[in-house]
């Protein structure tokens, strides 16, 4: 039979509504913040590469693919072929777009953009030399304690993709056939170890960047060189996007639930974006635990809760009990008749 709803199942149902909202509200309105007020001293844009960095779940996979990896985009920076004896191509491509927006930003005549070309010529050859015949100080730790040696750059290269081929090993077989942790300090040990290594080679290419670059600036005449700095090209459209659409994403989802605006598709909406985070980072047992997560979980997860809790009420009306859905809903009973039956809001199965 038509029952209704009691008015505490009704009223708790609302407050859960209007919690979820704010969760969705405050982070999007966290990250739609720092993206307006732009790279500060103070403020970091939010960004999802890091997040997608360490998801490994079968989402994961895919968004890293689609936003490109770090780890093998420092790789193709690195790779000078097999004799490492040619300049890497994705790093050519870099220095190639940084000269014409250098040209470009400062006017170049003539004979500057030729002087500034050999300057990069020269930069790359140095670049290859440094990455195929010269050493780094390199600090290595082992079970008696620590040295410093001069190790060969190449094997550096070498060493982490070994590192990042044997992470990806333990995350891809090694867990999943064992389903659970079995790594543990030894799996947060080869991360710590990839993350060195990635950390002193990013350091290195960063340093070789900008001695191209302030290599450039000497066929610069005075008045160029009062002029602002080159500008920074932007950043890839499709991580670009995805960063700006998952803030707004969370602000307005998250507003629409707490007025009460569209509740019901809000509330599949943001149940769809839980389960692609879930995806993402599935509380699956052979997955370590994410850092700073509270408790410990077994397939079910806090994003798997906050979800079912949305896709119940997505089945209930709770806009029209407390949201600027109730005052569509009167416009469209005034203009059109007083609706269909709906047995949760009246004994009589009619809408109410």
């Amino acid at each position: 039979m038509p029952w209704k709803v009691p008015f505490w199942t009704a009223f708790f149902l609302v407050l859960l509504r209007l919690a979820i909202g704010w969760h969705f509200f405050y982070e999007g309105y966290h990250k739609v913040h720092s993206l307006w007020v732009g790279d500060t001293t103070t403020n970091k844009p939010f960004s999802s590469a890091g997040y997608f960095r360490e998801a490994h779940g079968p989402l994961g996979e895919v968004m890293r693919h689609a936003i490109g990896d770090p780890d093998e985009q420092l790789l193709a920076r690195l790779d000078a072929g097999p004799d490492n004896a040619k300049m890497p191509a994705a790093l050519a491509r870099d220095w190639e777009a940084y000269f014409s927006r250098f040209a470009a930003h400062y006017g170049l005549d003539d004979r500057q953009r030729a002087a500034a070309q050999d300057k990069l010529e020269k930069a790359e050859l140095d670049f290859v030399k440094w990455l195929g015949r010269a050493s780094t100080p390199t600090t290595k730790t082992y079970s008696s304690g620590t040295v410093e040696i001069n190790e060969p750059n190449t094997r550096r290269v070498t060493e982490y993709r070994d590192a990042l081929r044997q992470l990806h090993d333990v995350y891809d077989k090694e867990l999943p056939a064992f389903g659970k942790d079995v790594e543990k300090t030894r799996l947060l040990k080869t991360k710590a170890d990839v993350a060195d290594l990635r950390k002193s080679l990013e350091a290195d290419l960063k340093a070789r960047t900008a001695a191209m670059e302030k290599s450039l600036t000497e066929v610069l005449t005075d008045s160029q060189r009062a002029l602002d700095a080159v500008p920074e090209p932007p950043p890839a459209d499709f991580q670009k996007t995805l960063d700006i659409g998952t803030a707004w994403f969370l602000f307005v989802v998250g507003a629409a639930l707490l007025w009460g605006v569209l509740t019901r598709t809000s509330c599949v909406l943001a149940a769809g974006f839980l389960l692609m985070t879930y995806l993402n980072t599935p509380a699956f047992p052979w997955l370590p635990v994410p850092p700073n997560q509270e408790g410990s979980y077994f397939f079910v997860s806090k994003n798997v809760i906050e979800m079912l809790a949305l896709l119940a009420l997505a089945t209930t009306p709770s806009g029209r009990w407390f949201g600027i859905d109730a005052l569509f809903h009167q416009i469209r009973r005034a203009l059109f008749g007083r609706g269909t039956a709906d047995p949760l809001l009246s004994p009589r199965g009619e809408r109410g």
